[in-house]
């Protein structure tokens, strides 16, 4: 019983997340939010290349073209696997983000198996659900709370 358990530990994969091994042993049959961070970054040095047009305009433009060209051709193969595990059910609700270079999807226990072990993927975590708690109505926290209610969490 021991060395199956030595076994089985030795064989999970450094890419996923801790609280993500957590959600897999306890939920193995259900799709589980997760994101997944690719290897391949931009470098900051061509993003300053990127930034170095003269008008602002044109800068943020060069940028998010940059951005967006990188994690394009970085996220194929990657969001291939996902796109074709959306068939039979083991993956949902897959979306690309070109800013950070990551994808979030619900996923099976399968297919995040299956991603962690893959060359494009630096880690996969859960994506979890965070509720913003707004502070108490006093007088003296009113300008506080107002400041604190107009923002929010931003998703992934």
């Amino acid at each position: 019983m021991t060395a199956c358990c030595g076994f089985c530990f030795s064989q999970r994969s450094n890419a996923v997340d801790g609280r993500l091994w957590q959600l897999m042993d306890e939920n193995s049959s259900e799709l589980i939010d997760i994101n997944i961070v690719l290897k391949s970054q931009v470098e900051p040095m061509r993003l300053k290349t990127l930034a170095s047009a003269r008008d602002r305009g044109s800068r943020r433009s060069a940028v998010v073209k940059g951005l967006k060209e990188h994690s394009s051709k970085s996220q194929n193969a990657v969001l291939a696997i996902l796109h074709g595990a959306e068939s039979d059910g083991t993956v949902k609700d897959i979306s690309s983000h070109w800013i950070s270079n990551t994808i979030s999807c619900s996923a099976s226990k399968g297919v995040i198996l299956k991603l962690a072990t893959h060359p494009d993927v630096l880690a996969i975590g859960h994506n979890k659900e965070i509720q913003v708690v707004e502070g108490r109505e006093t007088e003296e926290a009113q300008p506080q709370t107002v400041a604190a209610s107009s923002y929010s969490a931003t998703p992934h």
